[in-house]
């Protein structure tokens, strides 16, 4: 298909992930369709052999996908063999930041604000050059007052529902965590800067599963290459995106969360306040684990719990005891 640019075409170009959910894709289409991208990547994963109509609701969904009426360049990457969540989406961003130096990426059950892609947009140009902001966030999960005074400011961690990235951040990405292992046993996660206590707790439990694919999911790795390589994630002060992938077809979101269901999309005014430092906020860090991970006191104990029992040796109890100990500055 011809490239055809228009003044009011956006700019920055989307990568579409879809798979078996024509509702919610149609839905989502219509939120890209009203920003205009000049360039549009579409990846869908293939149906799977022990379901006899998703073949058929699978290239429903790609047709919808597709159903470009705006001058645009359209690329697919159709799949004719189901890979999983994991392998799909990852291997679709690969192809998607190979082609583009740097993008927009939004799931099928992900609705953006119109405010969403004026932001990622804004963003990727403002910080294209500073390697250590490597993922740009559409989602704020906080339910309260955002702790800063700026239109976004920035975290270790965040929601990985509507983001944008640049080629130089992804190309830190590994599906196999081949690094994970030695800086785990090295307590890397508690030299990353600006963490709190429960950091290392959270997503070192969660590394390990990803890098013992006990969880069929790419996000856990790419926020893994984030922290490795000390990068932060720029965070909205309001949310923009909203997860409609609740119910029956839905990978990871069956029985979504409280504070996912009361997310809805909040205005974020156009005149940004940038923050002057890249540097991680500490405090939404400490908010998105007590809302999104319910960090408290219980969740120390069922660590100590699982690792004293799994333990393989004295050193492997030393290291948690450590971390519970742990008294660095933002980490109480």
């Amino acid at each position: 298909m011809p490239v055809y640019l228009l003044s009011n075409s956006m700019e920055s170009a989307v990568l579409f992930l879809v798979f078996n959910r024509p509702e919610t894709t149609r839905v989502v289409f219509e939120a890209i369709r009203r920003v205009r991208p000049a360039r549009l990547y579409v990846a869908a994963d293939g149906p799977r052999r022990d379901i006899s109509e998703e073949k058929h609701i699978c290239s429903q969904v790609r047709r919808i996908a597709t159903d470009v009426d705006w001058p645009c360049q359209v690329k697919t990457m159709f799949r004719e063999n189901n890979l999983g969540c994991g392998r799909a989406v990852s291997e679709a961003i690969t192809w998607f930041f190979g082609e583009e130096e740097e993008g927009i990426v939004i799931e099928d059950d992900v609705l953006p604000s119109s405010d969403f892609f004026s932001y990622c947009q804004c963003l990727l140009k403002r910080y294209r050059t500073t390697r250590r902001v490597m993922m740009i966030a559409g989602c704020n999960p906080l339910l309260k007052r955002f702790p800063s005074q700026y239109s976004y400011d920035f975290a270790n961690s965040a929601v990985a529902w509507g983001w944008a990235s640049w080629r130089r951040a992804w190309d830190y990405y590994d599906y196999n965590m081949a690094k994970w292992p030695i800086w785990r046993d090295a307590n890397g996660l508690v030299q990353v800067p600006q963490t709190t206590r429960y950091f290392p707790l959270i997503w070192g439990e969660l590394y390990e599963f990803g890098y013992q694919k006990k969880v069929d999911t790419w996000d856990y790795q790419w926020s893994f290459a984030i922290n490795h390589n000390r990068g932060v994630i720029a965070i909205p002060r309001s949310n923009l995106v909203v997860n409609l992938g609740q119910g029956d077809k839905a990978t990871h979101t069956r029985q979504m969360a409280a504070w996912a269901k009361r997310l809805h999309h909040c205005a974020l005014p156009g005149e940004y306040r940038h923050p002057p430092q890249v540097i991680a906020n500490m405090i939404i860090d400490r908010r998105i684990e007590k809302v999104v991970f319910r960090a408290g006191g219980g969740l120390l104990i069922r660590h100590a719990v699982r690792t004293i029992l799994g333990a393989r040796n004295v050193e492997r109890i030393k290291n948690l005891l450590r971390l519970l100990t742990l008294q660095h500055e933002g980490g109480r």
